[in-house]
C-alpha cells in the first residue's frame, strides 16, 4: 500500500555546519515496566546536518464565535467520513494495546490514554515513509488510507478536542522538539504544525537545559499532574514528538462526602483491603447482564462521562479481552434507572514504555535501526524509534475527575421498563473509561485493582 505525501517544499535557510556522524547507535529493549502515568514519548536520534525550524505553532487566540464554529464542524467530521475512520482507529488501537499491557501487568493498576498515544503516534506517521509507514498506519487501523486522508481525520480530531466545553476542562497539547544537528524536512514540520497544532522547537541538544524545557512543558500542559518525561536527552537523541492531554470535569450529580465511608475492597486474589467508598443515588444510564454491571457517569457538560464496567463475578479475567466492540454493545445497553452508585475514590499513576506491544501490534520495523524508515522526516540521517514511553494520572473524587496523559516517540540515529432500583457497588477489580458520548471517542481506559488515595 502507497500512502500519497503532498510535495516536498524545503525553504532554504541558513545553514549550520556539519558535526560529526553520531555513532555506537544501539536499541534499548526493555521489557514492559509498570509506573507512574505519562503518555508515550519517542526520541529521533540521527546523524549530521543542519536542521529547518519550522517555529512556533501557537497563533493568535480564538474568539468564542470561532470556537463554537470549529467545534460544530469538527463534531459532524467526527461522526462520519475520514473523522469517523479516525475516531474508531483510535478505540481500536487503544483497547488491543490496554487488553496487551492487562495481560503483561496481572493484578496491577492500568491507565492508558489511547487518544494521546495514537495522535503522537500519527504525528510520528508522517515522517514514515515504505512499508515502516504501512506498519503504522496498520497498527493505528488506518491501513488503506492515504497520508492526506489520515491527517484530514487527525486535523478534526485536533480542532474537536481543542473546542473547549463548558464545565469540563479539557487541554490537548503538541509539540515536536528537533536538534540543530538534522535538516528535518519542511513538509513535515509544516504537517505537524498545520494538521496537529503542534509547537515547533528547534534547539541544541548537547544543552543540558534541553530536557528541563521539555519536562517544563510537559508539566505546563497537564497541569503540573506529569512533571517529569525524560531524566536526561540521549546523545543519539535528535527529535521528540510529545502529546499531552489533561482533562478536568466535575461530575453532574457530585457525591455527598457526608456519606463516603470507609468498606472492603475485593482484591482479585481473594484479599480486601479498606477503602473509601463514596455513595450517591439518582437516575443513571445502567445495565445488568450475566457477565456484567455497567453505569455511565455523566460530567457536567453533558457530553463526557466515565463508563464503569463491573465483571459479576471476583477478578478480571476477562479484563484482557475488552476491546473497542465491547464498549460500544455495553454503552448501547444503557438504560436510565433509579438506583445507588458505590464508588471508591482512588488516585492512580502510571508509567509505561510500549515499544514491545506497539511492535507486537503490527510495527516492528519502525523500531530497528537498519530497516525503520523515516525518509520523510530527513534524507540526511538513519533514523529509527528508540523508545515509546506513555505515562498518565487519574484521581476519581467526591467532585469529579482529574486525568493527564503525555505520550512522547523518541527517534534515534538509527425507553425504561419499571423495575426494582439498583444498587451497583465497585468492591472488586472494574474497568472504567472516560468516553466523548457525542463521538465515542475514548479519551482514557482503566483498570482498577487496588484503589488507593
Amino acid at each position: 500500500m502507497a500512502h500519497g505525501r503532498p510535495n516536498e517544499q524545503i525553504q532554504a535557510r541558513s545553514p549550520v555546519p556539519r558535526t560529526e556522524r553520531y555513532h555506537n547507535v544501539r536499541v534499548e529493549r526493555n521489557r514492559i515496566v509498570g509506573f507512574v502515568g505519562l503518555a508515550v514519548a519517542v526520541i529521533i536520534a540521527g546523524c549530521n546536518a543542519p536542521l529547518d525550524s519550522g517555529g512556533n505553532a501557537m497563533g493568535l487566540p480564538k474568539t468564542a464565535e470561532q470556537l463554537a464554529s470549529q467545534r460544530q464542524s469538527a463534531t459532524a467530521q467526527l461522526k462520519v467520513g475520514q473523522g469517523a475512520v479516525v475516531v474508531n482507529g483510535v478505540n481500536s488501537f487503544g483497547f488491543d494495546l490496554f487488553s496487551r499491557l492487562v495481560q503483561a501487568e496481572t493484578n496491577d493498576n492500568v491507565f492508558i490514554s489511547p487518544t494521546s498515544v495514537a495522535i503522537c503516534l500519527a504525528m510520528t506517521f508522517n515522517g514514515a515513509a515504505g512499508e515502516t509507514a504501512d506498519q503504522i498506519a496498520k497498527t493505528l487501523r488506518l491501513d488503506d488510507h492515504s497520508l492526506d486522508k489520515v491527517n484530514l481525520g487527525y486535523r478534526s480530531l485536533t480542532e474537536y478536542l481543542e473546542s473547549p466545553s463548558s464545565n469540563v476542562e479539557l487541554i490537548v497539547a503538541n509539540s515536536i522538539w528537533a536538534s540543530d544537528q538534522i535538516r528535518f524536512r519542511q513538509d513535515f514540520l509544516d504537517r505537524g504544525r498545520q494538521v496537529f497544532n503542534a509547537e515547533i522547537r528547534t534547539m541544541n541538544f548537547r544543552d543540558a537545559t534541553v530536557a528541563t524545557n521539555i519536562n517544563n512543558w510537559v508539566a505546563q500542559a497537564t497541569n503540573g499532574k506529569i512533571d517529569k518525561l525524560i531524566d536526561q536527552v540521549p546523545d543519539d537523541a535528535v527529535m521528540y514528538l510529545i502529546n499531552a492531554i489533561y482533562f478536568r470535569g466535575l461530575w453532574k450529580s457530585p457525591f455527598d462526602k457526608s456519606l463516603t465511608a470507609e468498606g472492603d475492597f475485593h482484591l482479585a486474589d481473594g484479599k480486601t483491603k479498606k477503602a473509601s467508598f463514596m455513595r450517591n443515588a439518582g437516575r443513571y444510564a445502567y445495565a445488568k447482564t450475566e457477565d456484567y454491571e455497567a453505569i455511565s457517569l455523566p460530567y457536567a457538560d453533558d457530553r463526557l462521562s466515565m463508563i464503569v464496567l463491573l465483571p459479576t463475578a471476583s477478578g478480571m479475567e476477562s479484563a484482557a479481552s475488552i476491546d473497542a466492540n465491547s464498549i460500544t454493545k455495553v454503552v448501547a445497553g444503557l438504560r436510565a434507572k433509579q438506583g445507588t452508585v458505590i464508588l471508591p475514590k482512588f488516585r492512580a499513576t502510571y508509567e509505561t514504555q510500549l515499544n514491545m506491544p506497539l511492535a507486537a501490534m503490527g510495527m516492528p520495523m519502525a523500531f530497528e535501526p537498519n530497516r525503520a524508515d523515516f525518509s520523510g522526516m530527513t534524507r540526511e540521517a538513519k533514523l529509527f524509534i528508540s523508545r515509546v514511553i506513555h505515562k498518565t494520572f487519574v484521581e476519581v473524587t467526591e467532585q469529579g475527575t482529574e486525568a493527564a496523559g503525555v505520550t512522547g516517540t523518541e527517534i534515534s540515529v538509527t425507553s425504561v421498563p419499571i423495575d426494582e432500583p439498583f444498587v451497583f457497588k465497585a468492591d472488586r477489580p472494574f474497568l472504567y473509561a472516560i468516553r466523548d458520548s457525542q463521538t465515542g471517542l475514548i479519551l482514557f481506559a482503566g483498570i482498577m485493582n487496588n484503589p488507593s488515595f
